[in-house]
C-alpha cells in the first residue's frame, strides 16, 4: 500500500509499460530516449514520452473517510505487473503462453476495454443502466442480491448494510447505488473480468510484424469487429459475445493479439499491408488519440480522415446472449 505522501495522483489508463512498447526505435537508437508520436484529429503529430500520455488525475481514486483510496489503481497495477513480462516473451515467435499467463492476458485485455475514458463512458451510457436493471431484479431475493453485489464489488467493499440497500432498491431508490463512484469503478473491473472469461473461450493468434511497418495503438485500444463478407461491410464496437466477432489488441509495435473463434491459434506473421489494415481499424475505433512508433504524414492524414469514426456509443456489450 502506498503511503499518503507517495500515492500517485496521475493515473495512466494506458499503462506506461504498454506505451513503452510503441516508442520510436530510431529515436531510441539515435538519442537514447523513449519517444512516442501522438496523433489527434485536426492537430499536427507531436512528439511525447509515455509518462506524460494517456493519464488523468485521480482517475481511479475514491474518497473514503476524508482520505484517498487507490485500491482500484493498485489492483490494475497488479495485473500490469503480471502481463508486462508476458508481452516481452511473446516477441519470441516460438513462445507459447501457459494457462496462467493466458488468464492474466485475458484479464488485461478485458480491463483495458473498460478502464479508458471511452470505456468509462461506455459504463456510464450502456453498461451502467443495464447494471441498474440487474440490481433491481436481484433485489427481489436476498441471496441473489448478496451474490450479485459481492461479485460486482471487487475490489471495493461497500460501507453500508446490504439489507438496508436491498429494501431501498425495492422502494425505488436503487439509482443511488449505481451513481456511487466506488460502485462504478468496481463495475468497471467486474465487466472487464466478465469479458476476460469470454476471451478465454476464443482462439488466439499472436500476429508478428514481418516488414518495415509497425502496429500502433490508441486511447481505446481493444478493437471488436464483425465482417460482413457478402456486402463488404465492417461493424465496429461489437459486443464480445456476438457470434463471429473478431477482437484485435495491439501488444506493442511489433505484436498484435487477435482473438476469434474458429481461427488457427498460435503465432503468425503479416506483411506491411496487413499491418496497415490492423492500424486503420485501430484508428477508426480510437477515442481521441493514437500512439505510434513513427512520425508519418500518411498516419496523420489517416487519423484526420478516420480517427474516432465509429463512436463508443455504438457498442452493445453482451453476456451469454443478453445485454450486460
Amino acid at each position: 500500500m502506498h503511503s499518503k505522501r507517495s500515492q500517485p495522483r496521475q493515473h495512466h489508463y494506458l499503462p506506461r509499460f504498454y506505451l513503452d512498447g510503441f516508442c520510436d526505435p530510431a529515436v531510441l537508437g539515435r538519442e537514447g530516449k523513449s519517444v512516442i508520436w501522438v496523433y489527434e484529429k485536426g492537430k499536427s503529430v507531436r512528439r511525447s514520452i509515455p509518462g506524460k500520455e494517456a493519464r488523468e488525475r485521480d482517475f481511479y481514486a475514491l474518497e473514503k473517510d476524508g482520505a484517498r483510496d487507490i485500491q482500484v489503481e493498485e489492483w490494475l497495477g497488479t495485473v500490469e505487473q503480471h502481463v508486462a513480462p508476458v508481452i516481452r516473451r511473446l516477441r519470441d515467435v516460438r513462445y507459447e503462453l501457459s494457462p496462467a499467463e493466458r488468464e492474466w492476458v485475458a484479464v488485461f485485455v478485458g480491463t483495458m476495454h473498460m478502464r479508458t475514458p471511452a470505456g468509462r463512458k461506455l459504463m456510464e451510457t450502456r453498461v451502467g443502466p443495464a447494471a441498474s436493471r440487474a440490481i433491481k431484479e436481484a433485489a427481489k431475493d436476498l441471496d441473489a442480491f448478496r451474490s450479485l453485489f459481492q461479485s460486482i464489488s471487487i475490489p471495493v467493499d461497500p460501507d453500508f448494510d446490504l439489507e438496508d440497500v436491498r429494501k431501498g432498491i425495492l422502494e425505488g431508490r436503487g439509482d443511488i447505488i449505481s451513481e456511487r463512484l466506488d460502485f462504478k469503478l468496481a463495475s468497471m473491473i467486474h465487466v472487464g473480468r466478465m469479458e476476460a472469461e469470454m476471451l478465454l473461450g476464443f482462439d488466439w493468434q499472436v500476429v508478428h510484424a514481418d516488414g518495415s511497418e509497425f502496429f500502433l495503438t490508441s486511447d481505446n485500444p481493444v478493437v471488436s469487429a464483425l465482417w460482413e463478407q457478402e456486402g463488404g461491410m465492417t461493424y465496429f464496437h461489437m459486443g464480445f459475445d456476438v457470434p463471429g466477432v473478431d477482437i484485435f489488441f495491439p501488444l506493442d509495435r511489433t505484436l498484435c493479439l487477435r482473438m476469434k473463434k474458429g481461427i488457427e491459434p498460435g503465432p503468425c506473421r503479416v506483411p506491411d499491408r496487413g499491418i496497415r489494415y490492423f492500424n486503420k481499424a485501430t484508428v477508426i475505433c480510437a477515442h481521441r488519440r493514437a500512439y505510434a512508433a513513427k512520425q508519418s504524414v500518411k498516419l496523420e492524414k489517416l487519423f484526420n480522415r478516420h480517427g474516432g469514426k465509429v463512436p463508443i456509443e455504438s457498442v452493445q456489450p453482451m453476456w451469454k446472449g443478453k445485454p450486460i
